[in-house]
């Protein structure tokens, strides 16, 4: 349900000014105005091992290590004795009449806790006083997004509430307690982390990111890859004229609306392949490291030995194995390689073989909302939602706003005091906001009542900014994060599902979507079948080509291959021309395949020919005659059905503890009633 968060920790090295902050400094008491935030940044600086001093070159990677204890190597991603420390710092030189001055850029870092492989990522923006951290809840809490951030199979809360929890409804009326349990679990594991006392401030901690995600699984890699295609032709009714940016991928749809909310929809297997987005080279490189420190810890000399000789066939063939692509291990030893690689796939945290597989089932459907959104759903929709005098001056506003945009009135028609409103108005919904985590009861309460902001004697109404002293958060309108608000974003997250929701693939189409794939993929699976297989045709003892009897050598080693075994393996593509063609008399002339074969005076050879490749995509005589319907419900069902299965909780998690995990309370004993429609 939720994926991406980021948060920002305001008053990093902000002072308090004033007359009794002197005092108070003087009697011992911090003058920072945030010291739990303070304390954050000076142990983030030093667990860098020292400042930097930069002259002409403005850019410096550092590398740290702090010895952490043995036993928790094995949960760490890095090595064996130490946790790895990284951190970039630049600075900026301004020339200006004879001035210079030099001003420090962000401060850009990342570290992993001990109970986590996923990297957080940490942002310091010293001019801003701020420190910004960006976290994958699934990721940290799992180490993939195949996982989603809700109670496991075997939690407390599931056991509790039974089938109810696959219900997308029902899990939406706990998310808000959740996440603050996960961001309490996160803050805490930081604080450890970086040796900090204190738990930083909620009342100064922004939320300016957050990620709203749904794995919808399918019953293979090609129904997903199917609809994927059918989703590309609905008309999106949320595209505007001005919306910023619309891309297209293959195996993705990637949009953005002009309040900078992305939406997108992505064959997952495809993103974990890849080399830019997706986690298959971390898993790679975190399971490569395990093995080593297993190895070295617990196998014999001999099983050292072997594997030494051919950790890169290994790693090579896993490496195969999470892009899809085939892989011929060594046939000399063969057997052992294959005994080995199921014992490593056995003891490594992640099943990269079985992740692929799994994931080659999902769509996704994300978006990914920030400031922007945040400004305009907040303000237009939550903020003093149920308070007559607020809404009473929305009102006003419209009428001025419409009297304004239309050409065929009068700007007079507007009076003064409702100018004046619409001045006020605008200018207030148009302000960037900070969303704030805390309970700060005096914060819920401007949100929520117009309270001073109305002038009972003039009837005026000017909407006021919440006090934040100090920082540069008194640069915002602030306003209090809340289950309301969050209940809106999901609200709009399940019309984004909806919209794309299809209930049937036309046969015609999802066939020759399927013709298209197979062609457009056969050039790179014979490109690496030849170069896994050379050694097939070369000969050991001279080192030269095999050859056929009739005495030409054999230059590739698909040449090996009969024609089933080609179009098995993906290595021939077929004649979309003439396959489309007869298709098309199938589906749109309603005719049989050997209908069709008899109007065409079709060969024997050629019937036969046509007959094979239809079969190979799964066409038969009366296969266009009904449409396939596709079963695509927004519930959490299959995804507790499959890892309520022992086998498969094993491959899933990474410990089989995290099959309990629900980070929750019941939001039905606080009488939580901010249901979703």
């Amino acid at each position: 349900m939720l994926d991406t968060i980021r948060l920002r920790l305001y008053g990093a090295n902000d002072i308090k000014t004033g007359t009794l902050s002197e005092i108070q400094a003087q009697n011992g008491l911090p003058r920072f105005a945030v010291p739990e935030h303070n304390e954050l940044y000076r142990k983030i600086l030093t667990k860098q091992g020292k400042n930097f001093t930069m002259h002409l070159t403005y850019n410096r990677e550092i590398d740290d290590y702090e010895p952490i204890a043995e036993d928790e190597w094995l949960l760490n991603k890095n090595s064996n004795t130490v946790t790895k420390h990284y951190q970039v710092r630049d600075r900026m030189k301004f020339y200006e009449e004879g001035k210079v001055k030099d001003k420090n850029k962000a401060i850009n870092g990342s570290y992993s806790v001990p109970s986590s492989f996923s990297d957080v990522t940490f942002r310091i923006n010293e001019n801003g006083g701020f420190i910004d951290f960006q976290v994958s809840i699934p990721k940290y809490l799992y180490g993939h997004s195949l996982a989603e951030f809700i109670p496991q199979t075997e939690s407390d809360l599931k056991f509790e509430h039974g089938i109810n929890f696959n219900s997308y409804d029902f899990q939406a009326k706990f998310i808000y307690d959740r996440l603050f349990k996960f961001i309490d679990k996160f803050f805490t594991d930081l604080c450890i982390f970086f040796g900090c006392e204190s738990i930083p401030n909620n009342d100064y901690i922004e939320i300016c990111r957050l990620d709203l995600c749904y794995n919808m699984y399918f019953k293979s890699k090609e129904e997903a890859l199917r609809v994927l295609q059918e989703q590309r032709k609905i008309q999106m009714k949320l595209k505007r004229s001005s919306m910023a940016i619309e891309k297209s991928f293959d195996t993705s749809i990637w949009y953005k609306n002009e309040h900078g909310t992305a939406y997108k929809i992505y064959h997952k297997g495809s993103e974990y392949s890849s080399s830019k987005f997706g986690d298959l080279r971390k898993h790679l490189n975190i399971n490569k490291e395990f093995i080593e420190h297993y190895i070295n810890k617990n196998c014999s000399p001999d099983t050292k030995k072997f594997y030494r000789e051919n950790q890169g066939e290994i790693w090579n063939y896993f490496l195969a194995k999470g892009k899809d692509n085939h892989f011929a291990l060594t046939p000399k030893d063969e057997k052992r390689l294959r005994a080995v690689i199921a014992d490593i796939d056995e003891k490594t945290p992640y099943k990269i073989p079985f992740l692929k597989k799994e994931m080659d089932k999902v769509l996704r459907f994300e978006i990914s909302m920030s400031n922007r959104y945040f400004m305009y759903l907040y303000k237009r929709h939550c903020f003093r939602r149920n308070d007559k005098i607020h809404q009473e001056s929305v009102k006003r506003y419209k009428q001025a706003a419409s009297v304004y945009a239309n050409s065929n009135k009068k700007f007079s028609d507007v009076t003064r005091r409702d100018r004046k409103n619409y001045k006020m108005m605008h200018g207030f919904l148009n302000r960037g906001i900070a969303l704030i985590l805390g309970d700060n009861k005096t914060l819920k309460r401007y949100c929520t009542k117009a309270g001073n902001d109305y002038n009972h004697v003039t009837g005026e109404y000017n909407i006021s900014r919440f006090e934040y002293r100090y920082t540069v958060l008194g640069k915002h309108d602030t306003v209090h994060f809340s289950e309301y608000f969050l209940m809106q974003c999901i609200k709009r997250f399940k019309a984004f599902v909806k919209h794309y929701t299809i209930q049937e693939i036309e046969p015609f189409d999802s066939i020759m979507d399927k013709i298209k794939e197979y062609n457009n993929n056969v050039q790179a699976n014979v490109d690496s079948y030849n170069e896994i297989n050379r050694f097939k045709i070369v000969n050991p003892g001279t080192g030269e080509f095999i050859r056929k009897k009739n005495g030409q050598k054999y230059t590739r080693a698909t040449q090996l291959l009969t024609r089933k075994e080609l179009m098995k393996q993906g290595l021939k593509t077929v004649n979309a021309t003439i396959l489309g063609s007869v298709l098309t008399q199938m589906y749109h002339h309603k005719k049989s395949l050997t209908q069709v074969f008899e109007d065409l005076g079709t060969n024997k050879s050629t019937k036969s020919r046509i007959k094979s490749d239809l079969e190979f995509f799964e066409v038969y005589d009366n296969s266009l005659s009904v449409a396939e319907p596709v079963n695509m419900k927004m519930t959490f069902e299959k995804y507790y059905w499959n890892t309520s299965g022992l086998q498969y909780a094993k491959n899933f998690y990474r410990n089989i503890k995290l099959k309990a995990e629900d980070y929750g309370k019941n939001p039905f004993d606080t009488q939580s009633d901010y249901a979703i429609a």
